[in-house]
């Protein structure tokens, strides 16, 4: 606290906490939610095709910036 008081932690920076803390907090929920309702080799299946989708989605968006309009 004593770093807000001494200005090191701007009223902005704070701001954009507030507004990145739901961001981070609610999938983290969701995922404890997923894990104690499932196995562990599904759980990793389930990370697993989280991650493939997203890298696919990225390289996608990558190759499409590359084609231009």
């Amino acid at each position: 606290m004593s770093t807000f008081f001494r200005g090191l932690v701007t009223r902005g920076a704070t701001f954009l906490f507030a507004n990145v803390a739901p961001a981070m907090l609610l999938p983290r929920l969701l995922g404890n939610t997923l894990y104690i309702g499932s196995s562990v080799a599904r759980f990793r299946q389930l990370v697993l095709a989280l991650l493939t989708r997203s890298g696919l989605a990225l390289r996608m968006s990558f190759i499409l910036l590359l084609l231009g309009p």
